[in-house]
């Protein structure tokens, strides 16, 4: 994982096959094409915090202040551990807890 999480676009698919990003401290979903560009909300519940890509998605056009709380780098660590695990057990038809133990 890159360090300087905190200022790259980090994309990821989600165990249902969507793409995300991770930016800022932030997880992000898309929501809709605009003109500008491509705008993506915070995954936090009632939190107004968004942000606008460009067309090539490789730069943020402009971000709106959230009201949440950014997640810190170990848990972002966790929720890209658990994905990988969750997308592990899709793939092989097996329970995390079996996953897991194989894992250690």
């Amino acid at each position: 994982m890159n360090d300087d999480f905190e200022t790259n676009l980090e994309f990821y698919v989600s165990t249902k096959g969507k793409k995300n990003i991770f930016y800022k401290g932030r997880k992000y979903y898309f929501s809709k094409k605009l003109k500008i560009g491509n705008f993506w909300r915070c995954f936090k519940k009632n939190c107004k915090g968004c942000i606008y890509l460009d067309d090539e998605e490789k730069r943020v056009i402009s971000e709106k202040e959230h009201n949440c709380i950014s997640i810190s780098n170990d848990e972002l660590k966790a929720i890209k551990a658990v994905g990988e695990l969750k997308k592990l057990a899709l793939k092989n038809d097996l329970k995390n807890n079996t996953i897991i133990s194989e894992s250690f």
